[in-house]
């Protein structure tokens, strides 16, 4: 996963509540290769953008509602 690491800037997406768990372990418990998704948090111009469904089962998360 050096590779995510190594690029200028990082994206992850995710909707809906079948994704909530998986977002869940890779963005509150440890960074592991078992979720490459973890990952992200080491990146220094990661972005994570999820729906409310998604967001669901996190403890904190700080939320920013883009208009269109």
């Amino acid at each position: 996963l050096q590779h995510l690491l190594d690029s200028k800037n990082a994206i992850m997406m995710a909707s809906g509540t079948k994704k909530a768990g998986i977002i869940r372990k890779a963005l509150e418990e440890s960074i592991t290769t078992r979720v490459p998704a973890s990952i992200m948090r080491q990146h220094s111009r990661g972005m994570v953008m999820l729906d409310q469904e998604a967001a669901s089962l996190l403890q904190e998360f700080s939320m920013h509602k883009i208009d269109r």
